[in-house]
């Protein structure tokens, strides 16, 4: 995600430091709290952000057939931050790719209402 150019731009403030400070332990030092910093903010972005309401919708559309090539990888690849909606997740993943029974399909539709209530089923 950050790309080679990336690591090096972070890499490089802690580099001069040293040079400029002739301090090895401050160069290392402020390259990896730059690593840790950037790291922690793509763990934290990568994180869905949705209420219930609003992941319902997008698995609506997986319901209903008119979902685009790639929302259904979208709705259910991404991680939540709430466990219970994360455990969900993993079980829709898993469960209710193809909805090739009625049994499957109405069990999903159950569970798409519940999240539209506010629910987590």
């Amino acid at each position: 995600m950050i790309g080679c150019i990336g690591v090096l731009a972070l890499i490089a403030p802690g580099v001069l430091v040293g040079l400029y400070l002739h301090s090895w332990t401050w160069g290392i030092g402020i390259a990896a709290a730059l690593l840790a910093i950037v790291g922690a903010i793509i763990v934290y972005k990568r994180q869905h952000r949705l209420t219930p309401g609003k992941w319902a919708v997008q698995l609506e559309k997986h319901l209903l057939g008119t979902e685009g090539p790639y929302d259904w990888k979208e709705a259910t690849t991404r991680p939540f931050a709430d466990a219970k909606l994360e455990s969900l997740r993993v079980r829709i993943a898993q469960d209710y790719k193809a909805l090739d029974t009625l049994e499957k399909k109405e069990a999903f539709r159950k569970i798409v209402e519940a999240l539209k209530r506010g629910e987590i089923a």
